[in-house]
């Protein structure tokens, strides 16, 4: 979740483009920044825990330049010179933007008390002293390491040059008329570039202002070239205080915005045949998600099982990744990314190409390096979501899901009756209802975080699935201790963490779940913990805590989450947190 960014071009204009492409970052919280500048034969460099607004004057201060490269980082904190994303001496000869973790060095020794990057600098530093060349040192770097990792490096000695390469991470070039930038993510490149290059693994590239060269295996190759069509956003926060307020809010429009771009006038599906088709002749199919797409998955998958009968797996992508599944014939992958950029998705995508298995992606980014790499792409169309923790997001992938599953489903002959249009307007409106009521939430504050307990989360069914993205919620954004359980598996282990002054939250949004639920809360009661009920109407019982407006089964989830939203962000505002850096 940090970003890297370099540019090389023929005019000096390099501190503009570095800023501009460091803004388009900073959205994810960033708690620092770091710039290093080649203004002449010597390198400049700028590292600040308020990332751009103090950078930017120190960079008024010195004269501009036609190569740079910058970071981006989460809480580095005291550690932030030995840690950060950024290294490099400016009476030296290289500057690093690193980013990622080294499994194995090889032959290239590191000292126990450095940190990857600093093994890296010092790599360089005695290379250079052997009067070895940055190119040789950079193939022999990507040939001996193994891990995760991508890297941007500059070199006083071969002035207006970018090196870059990365093992399973993501990293690609743009492409103008007079210059080029290297990122991890599209979105850090400006309307100027036109094309776009990516870098598979182990890929050491070579940029200058008009042209670049990529080696594999210290072999020159020919890349495709992409175009990039460049999308502004809007980031203006309105009268909100905060994203994460304004998206929340956002989220019953997100329902209006995919029925107008998926339904028809006469009120059918317009998904696309390529894809149904996919799915069609799919006899099994695998989602891979990560954190909150992961979420959204465990509930897609009962949505194709229980409207299409499509058998479905579900796996976090990292595990998928490094522990693939058997792939049997007629499988076909979903992978859901919210910014397109996630690496293990985008490895796993292509693993399943390697495979020969089908892919399709789903993502919020139309120009995201996962539309490159998979079959077939579809878009939320969610809008931006600049918020570090994904709430309207989450919703349209949930949303979108049922609306993929209920096309095959309805492909098949199957799930004719459900009245999409009439279901997700009833569903934003149970979402604007419960957030018109936010207010209620903060009365449970006090027994939250007074009592400092392992809060427990437990659901069944579907709504385990909404647990477990209500208890990252409650971790992510108020550094609550949160943990989701289902229902029925208490008494064989969880139970010992629930006492006299702990908290549990039990959420009930299905009638066959209501009677064993309400026995697991009673269970939980027995012990002195105190229970929060979130029920949906017609499943309340006389001491609820909260009932949420009555919704359709299968659109519960989209409803079930937002009291999480709404008691993660008061925690945090009532400790005093930043809900645009987290603490994670």
């Amino acid at each position: 979740m940090c970003g890297m960014i370099g540019y090389v071009g023929s005019a000096l204009i390099a501190k503009k483009y570095i800023i501009d492409g460091l803004r388009r970052l900073e959205h994810r919280g960033t708690e620092a920044a770091g710039v290093a500048i080649q203004p002449d034969q010597t390198l400049s460099f700028f590292k600040q825990g308020n990332p751009l607004a103090n950078i930017q004057l120190a960079l008024n201060e010195i004269e501009e330049a036609k190569t740079a490269i910058g970071h981006t980082h989460w809480l580095i904190g005291e550690q932030m010179d030995r840690r950060s994303h950024l290294h490099g001496m400016e009476e030296g000869r290289f500057a690093i933007v690193f980013n990622g973790t080294v499994k194995k060095w090889g032959r290239i020794s590191k000292q126990q008390e450095d940190s990857d990057i600093e093994t890296f600098f010092r790599y360089l530093e005695r290379g250079a002293q052997e009067g070895r060349s940055i190119r040789e040192m950079l193939q022999t770097f990507i040939q001996e390491v193994e891990g995760i990792y991508a890297f941007i490096c500059l070199d006083v000695h071969t002035p207006n040059i970018l090196y870059a390469a990365h093992e399973q991470k993501n990293l690609c070039i743009a492409v103008s008329e007079s210059a080029m930038m290297i990122g991890a993510e599209q979105r850090a490149f400006t309307e100027d570039f036109t094309e776009v290059i990516h870098l598979d693994s182990k890929e050491l590239a070579i940029v200058q202002p008009k042209q670049y060269t990529v080696l594999k295996d210290g072999h020159p190759i020919k890349k495709e070239q992409h175009p990039l069509h460049f999308q502004k956003v809007e980031v203006a926060l309105g009268n909100y205080a905060d994203y994460m307020t304004k998206e929340m809010n956002e989220q019953p429009g997100v329902l209006c915005e995919l029925s107008r771009q998926y339904l028809k006038d006469d009120g059918t599906l317009d998904i696309s045949p390529k894809v149904v088709a996919m799915l069609q002749k799919a006899k099994r199919l695998v989602i891979i998600g990560s954190g909150t797409s992961y979420h959204a998955s465990l509930i897609g998958k009962r949505m194709f099982e229980r409207m299409a009968q499509l058998p479905t797996d579900v796996y976090e992508s990292e595990e998928f990744l490094y522990n693939t599944p058997q792939l049997v014939e007629g499988t076909v992958c979903l992978a859901i990314s919210r910014s397109g950029e996630t690496p293990s998705i985008l490895e796993s995508i292509k693993k399943m190409n390697r495979y020969n298995v089908p892919t399709i992606a789903i993502t919020n980014e139309q120009q995201s390096s996962v539309v490159q790499f998979a079959d077939e792409s579809l878009w939320i169309h969610a809008g931006p979501e600049l918020g570090i923790t994904s709430t309207k997001v989450f919703v349209a992938k949930i949303a979108f899901l049922s609306m993929l599953a209920i096309a095959l489903g309805r492909s098949e002959g199957m799930y004719d009756t459900f009245d999409v249009p009439k279901k997700f307007a009833i569903t934003a409106q149970a979402i604007h209802s419960v957030l018109d009521k936010h207010q209620r939430f903060r009365t449970w504050l006090p027994a939250l975080l007074m009592r400092k307990p392992n809060i427990t989360v437990i659901a069944r069914g579907l709504d385990y699935a909404v647990a477990q993205e209500g208890a990252l919620k409650l971790r992510q954004i108020g550094s609550l201790h949160a943990d989701a359980y289902v229902g029925g598996e208490l008494r064989y282990s969880p139970l010992a963490l629930v006492q006299e002054k702990s908290i549990a939250i039990a959420l009930i949004t299905n009638k066959r779940n209501a009677k064993p639920m309400r026995k697991d809360i009673a269970e939980i009661r027995s012990y002195g913990t105190k229970v929060f009920v979130i029920s949906m109407e017609g499943l309340d019982e006389e001491g609820d805590d909260f009932v949420l407006p009555l919704t359709h089964p299968i659109m519960a989830p989209l409803v079930g989450i937002i009291p999480f939203q709404i008691l993660g962000y008061y925690a945090a505002q009532l400790r005093r947190l930043d809900v645009n850096q987290p603490l994670y």
